[in-house]
Protein backbone atom coordinates (compact mmCIF):
# COMPACT_ATOMS: atom_id res chain seq x y z
CA UNK A 1 0.00 0.00 0.00
CA UNK A 2 1.36 3.66 -0.65
CA UNK A 3 1.25 6.14 2.35
CA UNK A 4 2.38 9.97 1.53
CA UNK A 5 3.37 10.11 5.27
CA UNK A 6 4.54 7.05 7.05
CA UNK A 7 3.26 6.00 10.09
CA UNK A 8 7.12 6.07 11.91
CA UNK A 9 7.33 9.65 10.25
CA UNK A 10 4.60 10.79 11.71
CA UNK A 11 4.67 9.36 15.32
CA UNK A 12 8.28 10.88 15.19
CA UNK A 13 6.71 14.43 14.64
CA UNK A 14 4.34 13.97 17.73
CA UNK A 15 6.65 12.54 19.83
CA UNK A 16 9.18 15.81 19.08
CA UNK A 17 6.42 18.15 19.61
CA UNK A 18 5.35 16.94 22.77
CA UNK A 19 8.63 15.86 24.29
CA UNK A 20 10.39 19.64 23.33
CA UNK A 21 7.73 21.58 25.73
CA UNK A 22 6.25 18.72 27.44
CA UNK A 23 8.34 20.15 30.53
CA UNK A 24 7.33 23.21 30.70
CA UNK A 25 5.55 24.90 33.34
CA UNK A 26 3.36 28.94 32.98
CA UNK A 27 0.79 28.44 35.47
CA UNK A 28 1.60 32.03 36.92
CA UNK A 29 0.86 33.29 33.73
CA UNK A 30 -1.96 31.82 33.01
CA UNK A 31 -4.28 34.51 33.96
CA UNK A 32 -3.16 37.36 31.65
CA UNK A 33 -2.34 37.93 27.78
CA UNK A 34 1.54 37.47 27.91
CA UNK A 35 2.03 38.61 24.47
CA UNK A 36 1.34 41.79 22.19
CA UNK A 37 -0.02 39.49 19.31
CA UNK A 38 -2.13 36.59 19.20
CA UNK A 39 -1.97 34.11 15.44
CA UNK A 40 -4.43 31.88 14.91
CA UNK A 41 -3.62 29.59 12.35
CA UNK A 42 -5.80 26.81 10.33
CA UNK A 43 -5.33 23.71 8.43
CA UNK A 44 -5.65 23.66 4.37
CA UNK A 45 -9.44 22.87 4.35
CA UNK A 46 -11.76 25.28 4.12
CA UNK A 47 -13.76 24.09 7.50
CA UNK A 48 -10.34 24.75 9.09
CA UNK A 49 -10.00 28.54 7.45
CA UNK A 50 -13.19 29.28 8.32
CA UNK A 51 -13.20 28.55 11.90
CA UNK A 52 -9.81 30.16 12.10
CA UNK A 53 -11.26 33.00 10.85
CA UNK A 54 -14.11 33.07 13.26
CA UNK A 55 -11.80 32.66 16.43
CA UNK A 56 -9.48 35.71 14.91
CA UNK A 57 -12.76 38.05 14.78
CA UNK A 58 -13.69 36.61 18.13
CA UNK A 59 -10.33 37.49 19.84
CA UNK A 60 -10.05 40.85 17.66
CA UNK A 61 -13.27 41.92 19.80
CA UNK A 62 -11.39 41.51 22.96
CA UNK A 63 -9.21 44.02 22.23
CA UNK A 64 -5.93 42.70 21.73
CA UNK A 65 -3.37 42.33 18.61
CA UNK A 66 -4.58 39.17 15.89
CA UNK A 67 -3.27 38.27 12.83
CA UNK A 68 -4.29 34.88 10.96
CA UNK A 69 -1.84 32.26 9.37
CA UNK A 70 -4.35 30.26 7.47
CA UNK A 71 -3.42 27.55 5.40
CA UNK A 72 -0.02 25.97 8.03
CA UNK A 73 -0.51 22.49 7.29
CA UNK A 74 -2.05 19.01 8.06
CA UNK A 75 -2.03 18.56 12.04
CA UNK A 76 1.37 17.53 12.33
CA UNK A 77 2.53 20.57 10.97
CA UNK A 78 0.25 22.78 13.19
CA UNK A 79 1.37 21.33 15.86
CA UNK A 80 4.93 21.87 15.35
CA UNK A 81 4.13 25.93 14.53
CA UNK A 82 2.17 25.65 18.13
CA UNK A 83 5.18 24.55 19.99
CA UNK A 84 7.54 26.61 17.86
CA UNK A 85 5.47 30.23 18.58
CA UNK A 86 4.69 30.57 14.84
CA UNK A 87 1.05 30.33 16.06
CA UNK A 88 -0.76 30.61 19.14
CA UNK A 89 -4.42 29.29 18.40
CA UNK A 90 -6.06 26.88 15.66
CA UNK A 91 -9.06 24.94 15.38
CA UNK A 92 -9.58 21.07 15.25
CA UNK A 93 -11.81 18.43 16.65
CA UNK A 94 -11.83 16.89 19.89
CA UNK A 95 -11.45 13.03 18.77
CA UNK A 96 -8.91 13.55 16.03
CA UNK A 97 -6.86 15.48 19.08
CA UNK A 98 -6.86 12.94 21.59
CA UNK A 99 -5.80 10.14 19.32
CA UNK A 100 -2.95 12.39 17.74
CA UNK A 101 -1.72 12.94 21.58
CA UNK A 102 -2.74 9.60 22.58
CA UNK A 103 -0.15 8.03 20.52
CA UNK A 104 2.60 9.80 21.30
CA UNK A 105 1.54 9.38 25.39
CA UNK A 106 1.22 5.39 24.03
CA UNK A 107 5.12 5.58 23.07
CA UNK A 108 6.07 6.95 26.39
CA UNK A 109 4.13 4.23 28.04
CA UNK A 110 4.41 0.96 26.18
CA UNK A 111 2.08 -1.52 26.87
CA UNK A 112 -0.94 1.61 28.20
CA UNK A 113 -4.47 1.10 26.94
CA UNK A 114 -5.25 5.17 27.70
CA UNK A 115 -8.78 5.86 27.91
CA UNK A 116 -11.19 6.11 24.70
CA UNK A 117 -8.21 5.32 22.80
CA UNK A 118 -10.67 3.50 19.57
CA UNK A 119 -12.14 5.86 17.46
CA UNK A 120 -15.61 5.95 17.83
CA UNK A 121 -17.91 4.55 20.72
CA UNK A 122 -17.07 6.47 23.29
CA UNK A 123 -13.99 8.78 21.66
CA UNK A 124 -16.39 9.83 19.32
CA UNK A 125 -18.75 11.12 22.23
CA UNK A 126 -20.07 14.83 21.64
CA UNK A 127 -20.90 17.82 23.17
CA UNK A 128 -24.58 17.82 23.45
CA UNK A 129 -25.09 21.62 24.59
CA UNK A 130 -22.79 24.68 25.07
CA UNK A 131 -20.76 23.96 28.14
CA UNK A 132 -21.28 20.55 28.12
CA UNK A 133 -17.66 18.61 29.32
CA UNK A 134 -17.79 15.16 27.66
CA UNK A 135 -15.65 12.33 28.44
CA UNK A 136 -13.13 12.72 25.07
CA UNK A 137 -13.05 16.59 26.28
CA UNK A 138 -11.89 15.06 29.85
CA UNK A 139 -9.60 12.80 28.23
CA UNK A 140 -7.67 14.80 25.66
CA UNK A 141 -7.33 18.23 28.30
CA UNK A 142 -5.43 14.95 30.03
CA UNK A 143 -3.65 14.06 27.30
CA UNK A 144 -2.14 17.30 26.48
CA UNK A 145 0.99 18.24 26.76
CA UNK A 146 1.65 21.29 28.93
CA UNK A 147 2.31 23.94 26.59
CA UNK A 148 -1.06 23.48 25.19
CA UNK A 149 -5.00 23.91 26.36
CA UNK A 150 -8.23 23.87 25.11
CA UNK A 151 -11.04 25.16 25.61
CA UNK A 152 -15.31 24.80 25.29
CA UNK A 153 -16.06 22.59 22.32
CA UNK A 154 -18.69 23.43 19.90
CA UNK A 155 -21.89 22.55 19.28
CA UNK A 156 -20.29 21.46 15.86
CA UNK A 157 -19.52 18.41 14.98
CA UNK A 158 -17.05 16.55 12.55
CA UNK A 159 -16.85 13.19 11.66
CA UNK A 160 -15.33 11.07 8.43
CA UNK A 161 -17.28 9.57 5.97
CA UNK A 162 -17.04 7.52 3.22
CA UNK A 163 -18.26 8.63 -0.43
CA UNK A 164 -18.58 6.78 -3.89
CA UNK A 165 -19.28 8.05 -6.97
CA UNK A 166 -23.07 6.75 -8.06
CA UNK A 167 -21.93 4.66 -10.81
CA UNK A 168 -19.73 2.51 -8.06
CA UNK A 169 -22.43 2.35 -5.95
CA UNK A 170 -24.85 0.60 -8.35
CA UNK A 171 -22.42 -1.52 -9.52
CA UNK A 172 -21.16 -3.13 -5.86
CA UNK A 173 -25.05 -2.60 -4.64
CA UNK A 174 -23.44 0.07 -1.65
CA UNK A 175 -25.39 1.59 0.81
CA UNK A 176 -23.71 1.71 4.00
CA UNK A 177 -19.71 0.68 4.85
CA UNK A 178 -20.55 -3.15 5.71
CA UNK A 179 -21.45 -3.33 2.24
CA UNK A 180 -18.24 -2.04 0.86
CA UNK A 181 -16.08 -4.16 3.22
CA UNK A 182 -16.29 -7.07 0.60
CA UNK A 183 -14.58 -4.44 -1.82
CA UNK A 184 -12.19 -2.93 0.27
CA UNK A 185 -8.88 -5.54 -0.92
CA UNK A 186 -9.60 -4.45 -4.38
CA UNK A 187 -10.90 -0.37 -3.64
CA UNK A 188 -8.03 2.38 -4.17
CA UNK A 189 -8.97 5.39 -2.14
CA UNK A 190 -8.71 9.30 -1.14
CA UNK A 191 -8.68 10.04 2.33
CA UNK A 192 -7.72 13.84 3.45
CA UNK A 193 -5.16 14.44 6.23
CA UNK A 194 -5.17 17.09 8.76
CA UNK A 195 -8.54 16.09 9.37
CA UNK A 196 -10.15 13.46 11.36
CA UNK A 197 -6.46 11.24 11.09
CA UNK A 198 -6.19 9.44 8.44
CA UNK A 199 -4.56 6.82 9.98
CA UNK A 200 -7.35 6.98 12.88
CA UNK A 201 -9.83 6.07 9.98
CA UNK A 202 -8.26 3.06 8.78
CA UNK A 203 -7.73 1.78 12.31
CA UNK A 204 -11.42 2.00 12.79
CA UNK A 205 -12.22 0.49 8.99
CA UNK A 206 -9.57 -2.18 9.50
CA UNK A 207 -11.18 -2.89 13.23
CA UNK A 208 -14.53 -2.56 13.08
CA UNK A 209 -15.56 -3.43 9.25
CA UNK A 210 -12.33 -5.80 8.20
CA UNK A 211 -11.93 -3.26 5.86
CA UNK A 212 -8.53 -2.55 4.50
CA UNK A 213 -7.96 -0.28 0.92
CA UNK A 214 -5.35 -1.92 -1.39
CA UNK A 215 -3.78 1.27 -1.74
CA UNK A 216 -4.23 4.75 -0.19
CA UNK A 217 -3.42 8.54 -1.19
CA UNK A 218 -3.21 10.85 1.32
CA UNK A 219 -4.78 14.11 -0.24
CA UNK A 220 -4.65 17.36 1.07
CA UNK A 221 -8.56 18.35 1.60
CA UNK A 222 -11.84 16.92 1.58
CA UNK A 223 -12.10 18.92 -1.94
CA UNK A 224 -9.16 16.94 -2.62
CA UNK A 225 -10.61 13.07 -2.18
CA UNK A 226 -14.18 14.32 -3.58
CA UNK A 227 -12.20 15.41 -6.94
CA UNK A 228 -10.17 11.85 -7.08
CA UNK A 229 -13.47 10.22 -6.82
CA UNK A 230 -14.81 12.10 -9.54
CA UNK A 231 -11.59 11.99 -11.76
CA UNK A 232 -11.81 7.89 -11.35
CA UNK A 233 -8.59 8.24 -9.39
CA UNK A 234 -9.86 6.17 -6.53
CA UNK A 235 -13.07 4.02 -6.21
CA UNK A 236 -13.57 6.09 -2.73
CA UNK A 237 -13.06 9.12 -1.35
CA UNK A 238 -12.73 9.71 2.80
CA UNK A 239 -14.30 13.72 3.39
CA UNK A 240 -15.97 14.54 6.28
CA UNK A 241 -19.59 15.12 7.06
CA UNK A 242 -19.02 19.02 6.63
CA UNK A 243 -17.81 18.69 2.91
CA UNK A 244 -20.22 19.13 0.01
CA UNK A 245 -19.97 16.23 -1.67
CA UNK A 246 -21.11 14.06 1.25
CA UNK A 247 -24.87 15.05 0.08
CA UNK A 248 -24.16 16.68 -3.21
CA UNK A 249 -25.64 14.39 -6.47
CA UNK A 250 -23.26 12.31 -8.13
CA UNK A 251 -21.82 10.85 -4.87
CA UNK A 252 -23.39 8.36 -2.39
CA UNK A 253 -22.40 8.61 1.00
CA UNK A 254 -21.60 5.55 2.93
CA UNK A 255 -23.64 5.17 5.77
CA UNK A 256 -21.74 4.05 9.07
CA UNK A 257 -23.99 1.55 9.96
CA UNK A 258 -21.77 0.59 12.71
CA UNK A 259 -21.08 3.89 14.39
CA UNK A 260 -17.50 3.53 14.22
CA UNK A 261 -15.71 6.10 12.01
CA UNK A 262 -14.47 8.94 13.84
CA UNK A 263 -15.90 12.13 14.70
CA UNK A 264 -15.17 15.04 17.12
CA UNK A 265 -16.26 18.17 18.62
CA UNK A 266 -14.72 21.55 16.76
CA UNK A 267 -12.44 22.76 19.49
CA UNK A 268 -9.72 25.68 19.76
CA UNK A 269 -6.15 24.57 20.84
CA UNK A 270 -4.00 27.03 21.89
CA UNK A 271 -0.58 27.91 23.34
CA UNK A 272 -0.79 27.86 27.52
CA UNK A 273 -0.72 31.62 28.32
CA UNK A 274 -1.37 33.01 25.17
CA UNK A 275 -4.64 33.75 25.75
CA UNK A 276 -6.15 35.38 29.26
CA UNK A 277 -9.45 34.46 30.38
CA UNK A 278 -11.16 37.44 28.34
CA UNK A 279 -10.08 35.82 25.22
CA UNK A 280 -10.90 32.27 26.42
CA UNK A 281 -14.66 33.47 27.26
CA UNK A 282 -14.66 34.52 23.62
CA UNK A 283 -13.80 31.23 22.19
CA UNK A 284 -16.40 30.09 24.45
CA UNK A 285 -18.91 32.65 23.45
CA UNK A 286 -18.15 31.02 20.02
CA UNK A 287 -18.48 27.12 20.81
CA UNK A 288 -21.78 28.19 22.04
CA UNK A 289 -23.08 29.60 19.00
CA UNK A 290 -20.99 27.11 16.41
CA UNK A 291 -23.42 24.56 15.06
CA UNK A 292 -22.76 21.90 12.72
CA UNK A 293 -25.41 23.01 10.73
CA UNK A 294 -23.79 26.40 10.43
CA UNK A 295 -20.37 25.36 9.36
CA UNK A 296 -21.81 23.00 6.82
CA UNK A 297 -23.72 25.90 4.98
CA UNK A 298 -20.02 28.22 4.96
CA UNK A 299 -17.92 25.57 4.10
CA UNK A 300 -20.59 24.72 0.92
CA UNK A 301 -20.88 28.60 0.10
CA UNK A 302 -16.86 28.67 -0.18
CA UNK A 303 -16.35 25.56 -1.75
CA UNK A 304 -19.65 25.71 -3.89
CA UNK A 305 -20.65 28.65 -4.57
CA UNK A 306 -17.19 30.22 -4.54
CA UNK A 307 -17.63 32.82 -1.87
CA UNK A 308 -14.78 34.28 0.25
CA UNK A 309 -14.01 32.65 3.87
CA UNK A 310 -14.05 36.20 5.08
CA UNK A 311 -17.40 37.06 3.47
CA UNK A 312 -19.18 34.10 4.48
CA UNK A 313 -17.86 34.33 8.46
CA UNK A 314 -18.88 37.91 8.13
CA UNK A 315 -22.27 36.91 7.88
CA UNK A 316 -22.09 34.31 10.35
CA UNK A 317 -20.99 36.60 12.67
CA UNK A 318 -23.51 39.55 11.40
CA UNK A 319 -26.32 36.91 12.83
CA UNK A 320 -25.24 35.42 16.38
CA UNK A 321 -23.16 38.01 17.53
CA UNK A 322 -19.70 36.74 18.37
Amino acid sequence: MRYRRSAAAAAAVVTAAVALTGCRSTTALEQEYSSTQVVVGSGVSAESRIVATIYAEALRGTGIGVSTDLGVGDRFDYVRALESGRISVVPDDTASLLAFFQRSNMQDTPGTAPDAQKAGGDTAATSDEPGAVSAVEEALSRALPQYLRVSDAALAERGQTLIVDDGTARKWDLHNVSDLAAHCADANASLAAGLVSDAQLRAALAESYGCTFAAVDVVGTPADAADAVTQGLSDVGGVTTLSPAASMDGFTALEDDRDSLPAGNIIPMYRTASLGDRQVEALNNVAGELTTDDLAAMVRRVEVDGLSVADVVGEWRAQHGV
